[in-house]
C-alpha cells in the first residue's frame, strides 16, 4: 500500500495516480496501451480505489468530480485513489486539440451514447490487460497477496465497472472487498438473475452497493430511449435502469434509495466518507445506511435540479 507520508510524491492531487484509456483528454479514441502515472503505481500497489467516470465526460471534467469526491475520503484512503479514464466524450478533432468542447462538439458527444457502452466494455479489456502482467508477475514469486482493489463507479462508468469485476471474477490474485455504482446506467437485465451478464461475477464480491434515485432526471427520460437497440428481446421494465430503480437486496448487494439528480452524487462528502469508513473499519456498512436520509437533512452541497437546466443534466452521464 502506498504509505500515507507518501502519497503527495505519487500525485499532486494527494492520490496514487492514474490509468489513462484515452488517447485525449477531449473526445479521442481508445487507447491501444493504457498509460500508467507514475509507470511504478501497479508494481507498488496492495491496494486501490478505482474512481470511475461516467458517458460524456471528458477527463478535465472527470478531474473536477474526482477531487469533489476525494475530499470527504481519509487521508490514507486519498492516497490509495487510482483515477480511471477513459473515452466516454466525444469530439470535433479540432476541439479535441485544442480541449475545448465547441456547440458542434457538445452536441456530437450527447448523441455518441448509442455506441459507448460497447466502448465501455472495451476500455474494461483494456485496463485489465494494462493490470495483467503484474498479477502474473506476483503469482510467479509464489506471493499469496492478492490486490486489493475497490471501485466507485458513475453512471455508464458502472458498465465499465461491472466488466472488469465479471473479467477479475476467477484470478485468485484480485480480491474486490467493495464495489460502489453510483446512479448505474446498465440495464437491469444485465444484473437480475437468472441470466444477467454480471450475476455470477457479483456473487464473488465481498459488498456492492448499488446508489440509485427515481428523481433522476437523465436516467428517467433518457436511459431506455438511449438504450432501445441494445438487447430488443428484454421486456421494457427489465431496460430499465439499475441506478434508477435498483434491485432486490441480498446478503451481498446493498441498496440504498437516496433523492440523487444524476450529477449529485460525486459532490456527496458522506458517500466519500461511507467508503472510506468501510475500507477503514472492514466492513463498517453504517455510513451507507445514513445516506438513505434526505438531501435536505444531510445538508449536503448537492446541486439541485432546480437550480440547473434540463440540458445541464442530460449531458452529463
Amino acid at each position: 500500500m502506498f504509505a500515507a507520508d507518501n502519497f503527495a510524491v505519487a500525485h499532486p492531487d494527494g492520490v496514487a495516480g492514474s490509468i489513462s484509456l484515452r488517447a485525449a483528454r477531449v473526445g479521442g479514441a481508445l487507447l491501444e496501451t493504457a498509460k500508467v502515472e507514475p509507470p511504478w503505481l501497479l508494481r507498488r500497489a496492495r491496494r486501490m480505489v478505482f474512481l470511475v467516470h461516467g458517458f460524456n465526460v471528458s477527463a478535465n471534467e472527470a478531474d473536477s468530480s474526482y477531487l469533489a469526491f476525494e475530499r470527504g475520503l481519509r487521508r490514507e484512503v486519498r492516497a490509495e485513489v487510482v483515477r480511471i479514464y477513459w473515452p466516454g466524450d466525444a469530439a470535433l478533432r479540432s476541439d479535441t486539440a485544442r480541449e475545448r468542447k465547441g456547440p458542434i462538439s457538445q452536441a456530437l458527444s450527447g448523441l455518441s451514447y448509442l455506441v459507448k457502452p460497447k466502448v465501455a466494455r472495451r476500455s474494461s479489456e483494456k485496463l485489465i490487460r494494462a493490470i495483467g502482467p503484474e498479477l502474473k508477475r506476483r503469482a510467479g514469486r509464489g506471493s499469496s497477496n492478492a490486490l486489493k482493489i475497490t471501485i466507485v463507479a458513475h453512471s455508464l462508468g458502472c458498465r465499465l465497472a461491472l466488466e472488469t469485476v465479471r473479467l477479475f471474477a476467477v484470478n485468485p490474485m484480485v480480491d474486490m472487498p467493495l464495489v460502489v455504482l453510483m446512479a448505474a446506467a446498465v440495464p437491469k437485465y444485465e444484473v437480475l438473475p437468472p441470466n444477467g451478464t454480471y450475476c455470477d461475477a457479483i456473487s464473488e464480491l465481498e459488498r456492492v452497493v448499488v446508489m440509485h434515485s427515481f428523481r433522476d432526471t437523465v436516467l428517467s427520460r433518457l436511459f431506455r430511449p438511449g438504450s432501445a437497440p441494445d438487447r430488443p428481446l428484454h421486456g421494457w421494465r427489465q431496460r430499465g435502469a439499475l441506478g434508477r430503480s435498483g434491485i432486490p437486496a441480498t446478503d451481498k448487494i446493498a441498496v440504498v434509495e437516496g433523492e440523487w439528480d444524476h450529477s449529485d452524487y460525486w459532490p456527496d462528502s458522506e458517500i466519500s466518507s461511507a467508503v472510506s469508513g468501510y475500507l477503514d473499519n472492514r466492513g463498517d456498512r453504517t455510513g451507507f445506511e445514513r445516506l438513505a436520509r434526505s438531501l435536505a437533512e444531510r445538508r449536503i452541497g448537492a446541486r439541485a435540479l432546480g437550480r440547473r437546466s434540463f440540458h445541464s443534466v442530460s449531458t452529463i452521464m
